[in-house]
């Protein structure tokens, strides 16, 4: 009988992982879509809880287990670590507050089912699939309000909303700990019950009012990235305008330049025929727009920085593969990494003495991946800030703000983003998986 028991117990504590990582999908989303792996990881985390619960310790329970929900958050699920500690409590709570307001609940009417409820009885285990049926039911419905959308969430924004699931797990552990007993005293069992709900109701608001956060930081982040393609749109037309204007003026003036010329050779006037057609010629190169890439958006940045890089005597070299596809990036996506790198360079050359900037853009694998790699000169010394990268010169950012927000796009598309740097050279390579399905 007890080995049944045991049998049981580790199906619920089976049943509680999987419900933990069914909601923290919903909320975070998987590392790796791989099924068997995620098995794996639900299996192995319910073991760990199981044999915690084996030692009956309350205190090691309740201290060891939600430090394992947060450590299931971190090794199978991404999401940034805001979003793991928010969800880790929220699930925390969810787990044990529904617990507590089904004891709650019971206990007034079947004090005889919640003391037998420590044993190995029918009734206890009758009391455990209720709670678990119930918290299942709980998940489904908070599951409605879950977005995987990031937040770009500062910590003061992000300790005003664990306040109330701290609070929170702080009474439940007040509660589970201080073992009160009510004796016979039926309202104040109720009032417990009832307070149980309000605080699953209020963390309940919490979570609403995190998500809705989040979807509106996106929904700010779409029209800002919106209204730069328009503008970058709107610009790619602008040059193409000037361009066809600028053609149209020289091939007009075409006729004359060629009849001054021809009677300037006559005369045995060549220095001036060459000067006329050095002007023609380099009036030709300055409306000459050249398409870098099909992809007018690619085109337009790269237009602009070296349009910009020519005006502050950057030395800019561009080489794009012929046929290099980068249509699997969605466009504000392709707008965030390629601008963020290029700008990083730029702004660095433009500080260094060599003032050179290197871009190269190809497929590999037979267009398996896309690689972008920019090379660009610096001056002084970089160092590490954390996760930032740092030049010595001018006491500024060099690259490291503008690549981490490159990488956060990057992981999307199941790449990578790697830097390195010597010989007053900083290099960045982005790779991205072109198999990727928008």
């Amino acid at each position: 009988m007890k080995t049944l028991i045991l049998i049981f117990h580790l199906l619920v504590c089976i049943f509680e992982v999987w419900m933990l990582s069914d909601f923290y999908d919903a909320f975070l989303g998987y590392k790796n879509k791989g099924k068997k792996r995620n098995i794996f990881i639900v299996l192995c985390f319910a073991l760990i809880i199981f044999a915690i619960n084996s030692f009956n310790n309350t205190v090691l329970n309740l201290s060891v287990v939600p430090s394992m929900y947060f450590v299931l958050a971190v090794v199978g699920f991404s999401g940034n670590i805001y979003k793991k500690i928010f969800g880790t409590f929220i699930g925390t709570v969810v787990l044990m507050g529904t617990e507590l307001i089904v004891v709650g609940a019971l206990s007034v009417t079947s004090q005889q089912l919640i003391e037998s409820s420590m044993m190995y009885e029918p009734s206890a285990i009758r009391l455990t699939v209720i709670v678990k049926i119930i918290t299942l039911m709980v998940f489904a419905v908070i599951k409605q309000f879950v977005t995987k959308e990031g937040t770009n969430m500062d910590g003061a924004t992000f300790m005003l909303y664990m306040v109330l699931p701290l609070s929170s797990i702080g009474i439940m552990f007040s509660i589970a700990f201080c073992n009160i007993d009510f004796g016979n005293v039926t309202l104040a069992k109720y009032c417990l019950a009832i307070f149980c709900i309000l605080l699953m109701v209020g963390n309940g608001t919490a979570f609403y009012a995190y998500n809705r956060y989040a979807k509106l930081c996106m929904e700010r982040e779409i029209n800002k990235r919106t209204v730069l393609m328009q503008e970058m749109e709107l610009e790619n037309y602008k040059k193409i305008n000037q361009a066809n204007d600028k053609y149209m003026e020289l091939l007009h003036n075409s006729n004359h330049y060629m009849r001054t010329v021809y009677g300037l050779l006559e005369q045995d006037n060549k220095d001036e025929a060459i000067n006329i057609m050095d002007s023609v010629l380099t009036e030709y190169e300055e409306g000459e727009l050249i398409e870098y890439s099909t992809n007018s958006i690619l085109n337009t940045i790269l237009s602009e920085y070296y349009d910009k890089s020519k005006t502050n005597h950057i030395e800019f070299n561009i080489f794009v593969e012929p046929g290099f596809n980068i249509e699997c990036v969605e466009s504000m996506d392709l707008v965030a990494m390629v601008s963020n790198l290029i700008s990083n360079a730029y702004e660095a050359a433009l500080k260094s003495d060599e003032k050179k900037i290197k871009v190269q853009m190809y497929m590999q694998n037979d267009g398996s991946f896309i690689i972008i790699k920019i090379e660009n000169s610096f001056s002084g010394e970089i160092v590490r800030q954390g996760d930032r990268l740092l030049t010595t010169k001018k006491d500024g950012n060099i690259h490291g703000v503008g690549i981490e927000s490159v990488e956060k796009v990057a992981e999307k598309y199941d790449g990578w983003v790697s830097t390195s740097w010597g010989n007053k050279s900083f290099r960045t390579m982005l790779v991205l998986n072109n198999s990727y399905v928008v």
